[in-house]
C-alpha cells in the first residue's frame, strides 16, 4: 500500500518534501486584498489551489482505474494457478458433504426402524379388553418369543425394558381374564344346580289327581252276558308292564321300579 501511495505522490508531484517545500514558499505570505494588485495575486493563489486539488483528484481516479484493472488481471491469474486444485477440493467436499447427508438419512432410518419394532412390542399390550385366557397365553407366548439381545443394537436395554414390561401387563390381563372365566364358570354352575334343585322341588310336590278315562273292555261271562270293565291309562300301564314280565321273562329293576311308582297313583 506505501509504494502505491508514494507512486500516487509521485504522480502529483506532491511527495511529502514537495508538499514541505510548498508550505515553504507559502509560509508568511500575506496580500493585501484591498489593493487591485493585491486581489489579482489572491485570485491566482486561489486558481493554483484549485488546479493542485484537481490534479490530485484526477490522478486519483487515474491511479485507482489502473489499480482496478491491475487487481483484475492479479485475481484471474492467481485464480488460474490454483483453479486445478481448488476444483478437486470443492468436488471432494461437496462429495463428503453428499455422503455425510445421506449417513445421517440411513441413521435416522435406522432409528426409527428400531423404534417401531420396539412399539411393536408395546402394542401387544394394547387393547385387551374382551382377550380370552388362551389369546392372551398365546400373545405372551409370542412376546416372551421375542429376541431382544442382538437386534435393537445401542437401544437393547430399552428394548428389554419395554418386553418386559409388556409381558407384565399381559400376565396381569391373563390373571383378570382367568379370574374372570373362573367367576363366569362358577355363575354357570349356580345357575344349573338352582335349575336343577328347582326340577327337583317340582318333582316333588304332589301330583295332580289323574283324570280317569273309562277304558271300555268287553269280556264275555259265564251265561252269555257281556259286561264293561273301566281302567284308568295308569291301570292299563301297570298291565302292560305286567304283561312284559310274564310274557317276555323281565325282571329288571327298572321295570319293577316303574311298577312300584304306578302303582302309588293307582
Amino acid at each position: 500500500m506505501s509504494q502505491i501511495i508514494r507512486a500516487f505522490e509521485k504522480e502529483v508531484n506532491l511527495t511529502e518534501q514537495g508538499l514541505e517545500d510548498l508550505s515553504e514558499k507559502k509560509k508568511g505570505l500575506v496580500i493585501d486584498v484591498s489593493t487591485k494588485s493585491g486581489f489579482t495575486l489572491a485570485r491566482k493563489e486561489r486558481t493554483e489551489r484549485n488546479k493542485l486539488i484537481e490534479q490530485v483528484k484526477r490522478a486519483a481516479i487515474d491511479t485507482k482505474s489502473i489499480i482496478d484493472k491491475r487487481r483484475t488481471e492479479i485475481t484471474g491469474t492467481i485464480t488460474d494457478i490454483f483453479q486445478p486444485i481448488v476444483d478437486q477440493f470443492e468436488a471432494e467436499d461437496l462429495r463428503q458433504k453428499q455422503e455425510k447427508e445421506r449417513l445421517a438419512i440411513a441413521e435416522k432410518q435406522r432409528v426409527d426402524e428400531i423404534h417401531a419394532e420396539m412399539q411393536g412390542i408395546r402394542a401387544f399390550a394394547y387393547s385387551l379388553t374382551g382377550k380370552s385366557s388362551d389369546e392372551l397365553s398365546g400373545i405372551i407366548e409370542a412376546v416372551d418369543m421375542i429376541d431382544v439381545a442382538d437386534s435393537f443394537a445401542e437401544f437393547t436395554q430399552e428394548a428389554m425394558l419395554i418386553k418386559k414390561e409388556t409381558l407384565s401387563e399381559l400376565n396381569l390381563a391373563l390373571s383378570g381374564a382367568i379370574q374372570s372365566e373362573q367367576l363366569a364358570a362358577d355363575r354357570k354352575e349356580l345357575e344349573d344346580e338352582k335349575a336343577e334343585f328347582a326340577a327337583w322341588k317340582k318333582s316333588q310336590q304332589p301330583k295332580e289327581e289323574v283324570k280317569e278315562v273309562k277304558e271300555e273292555l268287553p269280556r264275555k261271562v259265564t251265561g252269555g252276558y257281556v259286561t264293561k270293565v273301566t281302567r284308568t291309562p295308569i291301570e292299563n300301564m301297570i298291565n302292560q308292564i305286567s304283561f312284559w314280565k310274564k310274557e317276555y321273562g323281565i325282571n329288571g329293576s327298572a321295570l319293577s321300579d316303574l311298577d312300584n311308582i304306578l302303582n302309588q297313583y293307582k
